[in-house]
């Protein structure tokens, strides 16, 4: 690694990103920077590369600041401890973030000659693998787009290090696109991140190479931040539609990647899908006749019902009847019922069985009563018309839950800060679960809209309005 010079706090990100790497160079899937950087009472984290994900947005920033100007100016002067010094305060905590500056950067190194650039260079190169702040890395790679990196093995493999970060993926990528063998590293890159960092990959990979129209189809869909960001993208750059078409069947690792994107696709958000589509009843036919006679999983069978309910919503269409009825005869078939009812059994699949009319309360029930918080999300299947049998699985969270301490703001003994947070953010999933059951766990209503909690009291209003509205008549506000 290049000698420390900058007599900054061990250890930098990049020691923490090369310490995590696996014995083949690889980050875990699971590796997150910012909680691995996460500090004791931090409530919330972001996922790396929520940043440019969900705030600037990952194109390069057109902002200016004169504070980092001066900065600049001090690196153009070699006045290094001085602008470091600086960088470290206008950086500080996230309180500026790089991208939306990065216009600006460009522009005064575009202005700079070739003498300056290059001590520019250096700067960069140090700080790159020196500093402990996240911003500071984005500052250096992006002064590094102006450095032929790919023919400095150190450098190059240190971006290639950071770019397996989902934080410094779409920052790495401007330097790798610079690249002569650019493509093939992009593809090398993108089949090991899984976040944010996938999703900026996406967007400069070259589609055209039938290995990776393969990739895309079977595999390039899974991110760990929302596979409808991508579903469009993928399901264009591989001729989807195309795919469906064939005669013979396709194998099940494309009918289970197709399936995804239908699914993404037909969410229509966050980004568009399906109503970007040129012929959407024509895809959508198209995925249900490579459906038949193919051994399906509950999620492909979800699938299938969102096709339905899409065929449903545009019936006012020519084919949409057509499309209905043919998706219909696959929800109603015995093989369905099994797999949905399996699906069930491990905890997934009930909305599907409901939309079904499934019988799917005992099996709600069942994981309930075996684990509460556990599973949650799954008591407003357990509920039922039964008011002795909702009070008793109501009566499971009011013992699971510390509802005194939570009425009083206090940690518990032994507990902390987060612990605190915790028990808060899963009274208000139970009490979201009460939506259409008036009167049901009263009680841990009452407790949210009284225990000072923002998020307990708003989720706990909303379903006392709508028990109102039901025609429910007592009052919990008292």
């Amino acid at each position: 690694m290049t000698e420390k010079v900058m007599n900054l706090p061990s250890p930098s990100i990049y020691e923490v990103i090369e310490h995590n790497l696996d014995p083949n160079l690889k980050l875990p899937r699971e590796f997150s920077l910012r909680a691995h950087r996460r500090s004791p009472g931090e409530k919330l984290v972001y996922a790396d590369g929520f940043m440019e994900g969900n705030l600037t947005g990952p194109d390069p920033g057109e902002e200016t600041s004169q504070e980092l100007l001066e900065i600049l100016e001090k690196l153009r002067d070699k006045q290094f401890g001085e602008a470091l010094k600086a960088l470290n305060a206008f950086f500080d905590e996230d309180k500026e973030l790089m991208n939306p500056l990065v216009g600006m950067v460009h522009e005064f190194i575009g202005q700079q000659d070739q003498a300056v650039v290059g001590d520019l260079i250096y700067f960069a190169k140090h700080l790159l693998v020196e500093t402990d702040r996240i911003e500071l890395v984005k500052f250096a790679l992006t002064l590094l787009e102006y450095y032929p990196s790919e023919y400095d093995m150190e450098v190059g493999r240190q971006i290639l290090d950071l770019a397996q970060c989902n934080e410094f993926t779409l920052f790495a990528l401007r330097n790798m696109v610079q690249w002569d063998d650019s493509q093939e590293m992009i593809f090398e890159l993108i089949q090991h991140v899984y976040g944010w960092g996938r999703i900026f990959a996406m967007e400069v990979l070259d589609p055209e190479p039938a290995e990776v129209q393969h990739w895309m189809l079977e595999q390039g869909w899974d991110n760990d931040v929302n596979p409808e960001y991508t579903a469009l993208m993928i399901a264009t750059d591989v001729k989807l539609d195309e795919v469906l078409r064939q005669a013979e069947k396709i194998s099940e690792a494309a009918f289970r990647g197709a399936s995804v994107l239908v699914e993404g696709l037909l969410q229509d958000e966050p980004i568009p899908g399906i109503s970007e589509w040129p012929d959407p009843l024509g895809l959508l036919n198209h995925y249900l006749e490579q459906a038949l006679e193919r051994k399906l999983s509950w999620k492909e069978y979800q699938t299938i019902w969102h096709v339905v309910q899409f065929g449903e919503q545009h019936k006012d269409q020519p084919g949409m009847t057509g499309l209905v009825t043919k998706g219909g005869k696959l929800l109603t078939t015995f093989a369905c019922a099994e797999v949905v009812i399996k699906a069930m059994e491990q905890g997934e699949g009930f909305e599907l069985a409901r939309a079904l009319e499934l019988p799917y309360h005992p099996a709600a029930e069942k994981l309930v009563r075996e684990d509460p918080l556990g599973n949650v999300e799954l008591l407003s299947y357990a509920l039922t018309t039964d008011q002795l049998h909702n009070q008793e699985l109501t009566g499971l969270y009011e013992k699971a839950l510390p509802l005194e301490a939570l009425a009083a703001g206090r940690v518990q003994p032994g507990g902390d800060e987060l612990e605190l947070e915790l028990a808060y953010m899963q009274l208000a999933m139970v009490v979201g679960q009460l939506y259409g059951f008036p009167g049901v766990g009263e009680d841990l209503v009452h407790a949210a809209l009284h225990c000072g909690n923002a998020l307990c009291q708003e989720v706990a209003q909303q379903v006392e309005e709508q028990w109102h509205d039901l025609g429910w008549s007592h009052q919990l506000c008292n």
